[in-house]
């Protein structure tokens, strides 16, 4: 059956063919489309990058230490 069908839709074998993909490709080859083995390609949405802030490191200041006489 399997290779049966990848004859009738003449998808490469290396291509996994689920039992879903199998129905519609055999559904759609009676409706006389063609391609239908092909996956559809969805459309990617951008996603939108957040800015990070940048932390300020503040600096200690060393005290000098007053040497006393």
């Amino acid at each position: 059956m399997y290779r049966l069908a990848c004859r009738e839709i003449e998808a490469p074998r290396a291509r996994c063919i689920t039992l879903r993909l199998l129905t519609t490709c055999l559904f759609e080859m009676y409706m006389g489309k063609q391609n239908y083995w092909k996956k559809k390609k969805k459309k990617k949405k951008k996603k939108k990058k957040k800015k990070k802030k940048k932390k300020k490191k503040k600096k200690k200041k060393k005290k000098k230490q007053q040497q006393q006489h």
